[in-house]
């Protein structure tokens, strides 16, 4: 009897570690399946050139600089999961340098120390249903990547890279989308040919903060690829999370006027013209050959009674609100992946300073150059943007360049730590240079 005991007791214990094993098989193949639907990807880079031509900190004509070396490096990590086929989850991270633009000096020191930078470009959760080859929908919410324009290189994107009042226009190096944190909804039709979508986003990177921009969009791209086109129109700082600050009206006794505000609305437009798709052989061309578009925006419907109130000042216009932009990529036949020429006009007669004329908090009032040489410029010779770029992928590698009279604004700061609000190259003969050396995972 005890032998029996015995021999059942042993089968118990040889059973239980059986099944533990089995338990851990199990948790080790549902680990294994959940890393394998995480994909990661990334990039390194270096970049180095130069401002030939422009300004650093304070507005108008101040602090010029010529010949003024940089240098970036920095690097990317993209993680995506994709559980189901219906979401999908991707996180980007992105560290790198960033050098301030500044002349040294014994006033605070730090700041002209190199510094870094951690950023958060996306973190979004994406739903995309496909009801069949006719409807689609798709829901995507967090801090979204996002371009109007997907074929620009430097210039265009208006919707979200501007503001109305007061005017602006703005550019990144190598870098076309917005970071948008809201939520965007999106109506696909006859595989996704049509595209209709509506989004809500928080205002991050400018005062005041985070208010909400909506917006809607539509494109249609005909069945041989041939024209692509499409319209947006954005009810920019729709809600305003302080009136008092939205809608200036601290301001309004100080400058005597009641009707200023920072809202406005934009209506922006694209259309893409892919001529290689016209040849019933285009092997010879790269992916980006041949394409040529055009982008143009209304910047703000009303003409506003609060533009500098000086005899020699430009009246309201609207054309004055209306920048106009053409794009084409050269063939390179796959000697190169991109040679891409972009030129911009927008007869804008003031600076492109989101800030506005006032010192002490954000105007929707366009600061007004008291000297004579740097009005005229911003009236008539600050009017044509361009930009040139390169790119050659070998493998891993890209390496890209590119030259461009654009809209950028440097990471400065003055002796008293006051952020920059106007653009740095603001003269018809300023510029900036940079080459770009990129390995991707």
């Amino acid at each position: 009897a005890d032998e029996s005991a015995a021999d059942e007791s042993a089968a118990d214990e040889s059973a239980a570690d059986e099944s533990a094993a089995d338990e851990s098989v199990t948790g080790k193949s549902v680990l294994e399946k959940v890393s394998s639907k995480i994909s990661l990807s990334g990039n390194g880079h270096i970049m180095f050139g130069q401002i030939a031509s422009g300004h650093t900190h304070g507005i108008e004509g101040a602090n010029f600089i010529k010949k003024h070396w940089q240098n970036f490096y920095g690097a990317r990590i993209d993680a995506v999961s994709q559980p189901v086929s219906w979401f999908t989850s991707k996180v980007s991270l992105e560290l790198g340098s960033a050098w301030p633009v500044l002349r040294e000096s014994t006033i605070m020191k730090e700041t002209y120390k190199l510094q870094y930078r951690s950023i958060l470009p996306q973190a979004v959760g994406i739903f995309h249903f496909k009801v069949n080859d006719i409807l689609s929908f798709l829901i995507e919410s967090g801090m979204m990547e996002y371009a109007f324009n997907p074929e620009v290189k430097n210039l265009g994107n208006y919707l979200h890279r501007s503001t109305a009042y007061p005017l602006n226009l703005s550019t990144k190096l190598d870098y076309i989308y917005s970071n948008l944190m809201g939520i965007r909804f999106e109506t696909g039709l006859f595989n996704e040919r049509w595209k209709i979508g509506w989004m809500i986003n928080s205002i991050l990177n400018q005062a005041p903060f985070f208010d909400m921009n909506m917006s809607w969009y539509m494109s249609y791209i005909t069945r041989n690829k041939v024209f692509e086109a499409g319209v947006g129109l954005m009810a920019e700082r729709v809600m305003a999370i302080n009136d008092t600050l939205t809608d200036c009206i601290r301001l309004r006794s100080t400058l005597g006027d009641t009707t200023l505000t920072l809202r406005g609305q934009k209506l922006n437009g694209r259309l893409t013209f892919d001529v290689k798709q016209l040849f019933d052989n285009n092997s010879i061309f790269g992916a980006n050959d041949a394409k040529i578009y055009t982008e143009a925006a209304i910047l703000g419907f009303k003409d506003p009674e609060y533009y500098p109130d000086d005899t020699l000042a430009p009246k309201p216009d609207l054309l004055h609100r209306i920048p106009l932009m053409i794009g084409i990529n050269l063939p390179a036949f796959k000697i190169l992946d991109v040679f891409n020429i972009e030129v911009e006009w927008c007869a804008y007669p003031y600076s492109f300073d989101w800030w506005g004329a006032t010192r002490q908090a954000p105007s929707p009032k366009p600061h007004l150059p008291s000297d004579s040489t740097m009005r005229d410029n911003y009236e008539n010779k600050d009017n044509f943007k361009w930009s040139f770029y390169f790119k050659k992928s070998i493998s891993k590698f890209d390496v890209i360049a590119f030259f461009a009279n654009d809209h950028i604004r440097y990471e400065t700061y003055n002796a008293e730590s006051q952020f920059f609000t106007e653009q740095s190259l603001r003269t018809r003969n300023n510029w900036h240079w940079y080459a770009k050396l990129q390995y991707n995972l």
